[in-house]
C-alpha cells in the first residue's frame, strides 16, 4: 500500500482574514490478551485490553445497525457527541473544526451561507487572501484544525506537523500563540524503522482531535494525537498518545500513553498511525496500519484510550497480520458504532482474518463476530494477493431516508469498485447491495457525501484515473457518483467528474446543509465545483499557491466565505467575496 512523498523545510502562510459576511466466516475461538496471552470471547478477532483480558464481545451485536440513522448524508451542524464533535453553544452552528472533515460521520459537509453557487453566486469571485504566518517544522499530513474562539477567545489554527510540533496560530492576525515541540513532546523518528516507509522525518500523522470543553480540563479545551517518536537516536521508537490543553498545548496529567508499553502485540517500529483520530463518548479511539512497504509484524488495530482513565486502554485488532486501517478520514460514527474499513492480509492467508474489510465495532472497542457486524468481498484473498485494498480510501455513511435500506455505508476500493452496504446487516462475505467499477485506477484518500434537492452523492479521489464514463475536458481525478435508492437495492452511477487533474480530497459546503452545495478541493490551486453538474465556478486566476496539497489532504472551511487549505506547511485562505 503506497504512502506519501515527504517535504521537509516548510513554512506556514495566511492572510490578514478580512471577515465577509453474503457467506460467514469460521470464527476463531479466543483472543490475545494484552500481555501476550490467550483470552476469551475474542470470535473472529483479537480483542485486547490493558491488562491482558479480552474486551468481550461487542453489545453492538446483529441488531447494532438499528439505531444508526441519521448520519449520513446531513451535517450535524451542532457538532454534538453523538456524532463524535463538540459544541459549547448548541443552539447555533459553530464554524469550528475539530476533526477530520467536521462531523463524526466524516460526511466532509460545511455549512456558509456566504457560499453560493451559479453564475452571480459569491463562490465566482473566490480569491486568496495575501499575507505571511510564522514558520513551521517539516510537512503536516494531518489537515489542520479551526477553533472560532480558540485561544484567548481569538480565532485559531492547530496545526500539526511530522517533527512532533503543534501550533497554534492566531486566525485574524497570524501571530503564534504557542508552540510546542519535542522539548515538550518527545522527539520525531528519522529511521531505524522495520521498513523505510515513505515519511521521514516521522512524527504527527493522522489528524488530532479536538475536544473544546473536556472534563478532564476542567470544561476546558483538549487536543488530542498520536505521536511517533524516539529519544535515543531511533533506537527505541514508541507510538505516544497525547492529550494536551488547547490553551498552550501543555500535557495534561495521565498522558501521553505508550501504546506499545500497553499492548504486548504492538509493534511500535511496524506500525503507524495515518488515520484520524474519533472521539465518542468519553473515549478517544484511534486508528493503525503499517508503513509503506508492509513489513511486519503490523495488524490493522483500533485503540480505545478512556479519557478520564487513558492508561487502561482497550483494543481490537485484525486477527489476519495486517490488514492495516489506512484511510485518512478513519472511524466513521454514526454516534453508536465505529465502522473502520481495512486493507490487505498479508499474502497467503487463507481463512478470512478482518482484511479487506468493513467492520463495526461498539464502544471501548468491542467487536461481535456477528456477521452483521462486517462485511468483506468475496474476492478478499485475489484482493490480498493484488494489493487490492477494500480500505485505499476512507468509507462514508450515507443515509437514504424512505427507501428499503435508508442506513448505508459507501466504499471505495483499489480494486476501482465501488461498494454499497447496508449498515443496519453488514451481512458477512459477499454481501454488498451493490458492487461495481465506476473508476479507471484506485479510490484514495478520504471521500464526502451531501445531499441537494436532486440527489445524494459521494465524491471521491480517484488515484491516477478519473470516474467510468468521463472524457473530454472532464477527464480530472475526482469523481461524483449519485446513489440511488427506492423498493429495491441502491443503485450508483457516475454523476460527473472535475476537470483538473493531481486534486487530493473534497470537502462540501451548503448554505443550510442542503442548498447550493459546492464540492471543493485543492492541487496547486483551490477549486470549486457545482455539486449537482461539476461545473467549475471560477477560473485558476485567483487562487494560485505556492505548492500543491500533500496526496490525500483535505481544505477546511472556517466561515464566512473562507476556505483555508495547507500546502507543504503553509496554509493559505481564500475568501468570497
Amino acid at each position: 500500500m503506497s504512502r506519501h512523498t515527504t517535504i521537509v523545510g516548510v513554512s506556514f502562510m495566511v492572510a490578514s482574514l478580512i471577515g465577509c459576511g453474503g457467506s460467514d466466516h469460521s470464527s476463531a475461538d479466543s483472543g490475545l490478551g494484552g500481555d501476550g496471552t490467550t483470552g476469551s470471547g475474542g470470535d473472529a478477532f483479537s480483542g485486547e485490553d490493558g491488562n491482558g483480558t479480552s474486551s468481550g464481545a461487542s453489545s453492538s451485536g446483529g441488531s447494532s445497525g438499528a439505531s444508526s440513522g441519521g448520519s449520513g448524508g446531513g451535517t450535524d451542524a451542532s457538532q454534538s457527541t453523538t456524532d463524535g464533535g463538540a459544541q459549547a453553544d448548541a443552539g447555533a452552528y459553530d464554524p469550528s473544526v475539530y476533526q477530520h472533515h467536521k462531523n463524526g460521520n466524516r460526511n466532509g459537509v460545511y455549512i456558509d451561507p456566504v457560499l453560493t453557487s451559479g453564475a452571480m453566486g459569491n463562490a465566482a469571485t473566490m480569491h486568496v487572501l495575501p499575507g505571511f504566518m510564522g514558520t513551521m517544522t517539516t510537512a503536516s499530513y494531518a489537515q489542520p484544525l479551526y477553533v472560532e474562539k480558540g485561544v484567548g477567545g481569538a480565532e485559531t489554527f492547530i496545526v500539526a506537523t511530522e517533527a512532533n510540533h503543534v501550533t497554534a496560530f492566531n486566525a485574524t492576525t497570524g501571530a503564534t500563540l504557542w508552540d510546542q515541540g519535542p522539548t515538550t513532546y518527545e522527539p520525531q523518528v528519522t529511521g531505524g524503522l522495520s521498513c523505510a516507509g515513505d515519511i521521514n522525518p516521522l512524527g504527527i500523522t493522522g489528524t488530532p482531535f479536538i475536544d473544546p470543553a473536556s472534563p478532564i480540563n476542567n470544561g476546558a479545551g483538549v487536543i488530542y494525537f498520536d505521536a511517533m517518536t524516539t529519544t535515543n537516536g531511533n533506537t527505541t521508537v514508541k507510538h505516544l498518545v497525547y492529550a494536551v490543553k488547547l490553551s498552550d498545548g501543555t500535557v495534561l496529567p495521565n498522558w501521553p500513553v505508550d501504546v506499545g508499553a500497553k499492548f504486548s502485540t504492538f509493534a511500535s517500529k511496524a506500525q503507524n498511525q495515518r488515520g484520524a483520530l474519533q472521539f465518542l463518548n468519553g473515549v478517544l479511539y484511534v486508528p493503525y496500519g503499517g508503513l509503506d512497504g508492509d513489513c511486519g509484524p503490523y495488524f490493522g488495530w483500533v485503540i480505545g484510550f478512556p479519557a478520564s482513565n487513558p492508561q487502561n486502554p482497550t483494543a481490537w485488532h485484525t486477527m489476519a497480520p495486517q490488514g492495516g486501517i489506512w484511510g485518512p478520514g478513519s472511524l466513521p460514527t454514526d454516534g453508536t458504532s465505529l465502522f473502520p474499513v481495512t486493507g490487505n492480509t498479508a499474502r497467503g492467508t487463507t481463512t478470512w482474518g478482518g482484511g479487506e474489510a468493513v467492520i463495526r465495532l461498539g464502544a471501548g472497542p468491542t467487536f461481535s463476530g456477528a456477521t452483521a457486524d462486517y462485511y468483506a468481498p468475496m474476492a478478499w484473498q485475489t484482493m490480498d494477493t493484488d494489493d487490492a485494498d477494500l480500505g485505499g480510501a476512507s468509507e462514508l455513511l450515507v443515509d437514504l431516508p424512505g427507501t428499503s435500506t435508508p442506513h448505508l455505508v459507501v466504499a471505495g476500493g483499489k480494486d476501482s469498485n465501488l461498494y454499497i452496504l447496508n449498515r443496519d446487516n453488514l451481512g458477512g462475505i459477499g454481501a454488498q447491495l451493490f458492487m461495481q467499477s465506476m473508476a479507471t485506477n484506485q479510490f484514495k484518500g478520504a471521500p464526502v457525501t451531501y445531499t441537494t434537492a436532486k440527489g445524494t452523492y459521494v465524491a471521491f479521489h480517484v488515484e491516477g484515473g478519473t470516474g467510468t464514463g468521463c472524457g473530454g475536458a472532464t477527464q480530472g481525478n475526482m469523481v461524483a457518483i449519485k446513489i440511488t435508492g427506492g423498493t429495491g437495492k441502491p443503485t450508483a452511477s457516475v454523476a460527473w467528474c472535475s476537470s483538473d487533474n493531481n486534486l487530493a480530497s473534497p470537502i462540501v459546503t451548503t448554505t443550510d446543509g442542503t442548498a447550493d452545495a459546492i464540492v471543493w478541493n485543492a492541487n496547486d490551486h483551490l477549486w470549486g465545483y457545482d455539486g449537482d453538474t461539476g461545473a467549475k465556478l471560477f477560473t485558476d486566476a485567483n487562487t494560485e499557491m505556492s505548492a500543491t496539497i500533500q496526496t490525500w489532504n483535505t481544505p477546511i472551511a472556517i466561515g464566512k466565505g473562507r476556505i483555508a487549505v495547507a500546502v507543504n506547511g503553509q496554509i493559505y485562505v481564500f475568501s468570497a467575496p
